[in-house]
């Protein structure tokens, strides 16, 4: 039996970095305390700006309201923030062994610019803010399967421990990505043996 193998990633702490820095230097920049705005974000608005529910601009509107920060100043604090880690880097090779999929909760918008460059490596995107659902919740877990149907082998690599358990509880092979990208050895590894 041919062995078909689906590489499934998440983008934050995968193959870029994590926003926490633009919560940072937001906080920084506005003088107001770091667990003030982000708990006042994560009550307010988190779940509705990486479901789509909310706008890119509700959402700078929002937080410049908050911090009195402009909106251009948001802006341009988030853009310098959206920055790559190396793992990007090896989308070409990993899709020589596996087809390619992105699976995160992230705005579209935001990514855009950064995967243009791999759009021939990645097979498919499935990206909260497009489907409405956000990871953990295995909704989003299966609209991503439907772009492998034919996958024997599912290999995820996310940084959060409750996304990791959803997909093992699908049946999908998990590798936990560390902040040092030890994981990437370890994605080398499986998709040689495994191919």
């Amino acid at each position: 039996m041919n062995k078909e193998i689906a590489l499934v990633l998440d983008v934050g702490g995968v193959l870029a970095k994590n926003l926490d820095q633009f919560w940072i230097d937001v906080s920084t920049k506005s003088s107001i305390n770091y667990t003030e705005i982000r708990s006042q974000y994560k009550v307010e608005i988190n779940d509705s700006l990486w479901t789509g529910a909310c706008t890119i601009d509700r959402f700078f509107s929002w937080l410049s309201s908050i911090t009195s920060l402009s909106i251009i100043d948001l802006e341009e604090t988030l853009k310098s923030c959206l920055t790559e880690l190396p793992a990007i880097r090896y989308l070409p090779e990993w899709s020589k062994f596996a087809s390619v999929h992105i699976l995160s909760n992230h705005r579209k918008e935001w990514l855009e610019n950064m995967l243009h460059p791999y759009q021939s490596y990645i097979s498919s995107q499935t990206i909260s803010s497009e489907v409405g659902a956000l990871k953990p919740d295995e909704i989003i877990f299966q609209k991503a399967q439907m772009n492998f149907p034919n996958a024997n082998i599912i290999l995820f690599v996310d940084d959060k421990n409750t996304n990791l358990a959803t997909a093992k509880s699908l049946g999908w092979k998990t590798i936990e990505a560390d902040e040092k990208q030890n994981w990437i050895y370890l994605v080398n590894n499986a998709l040689k043996k495994d191919s």
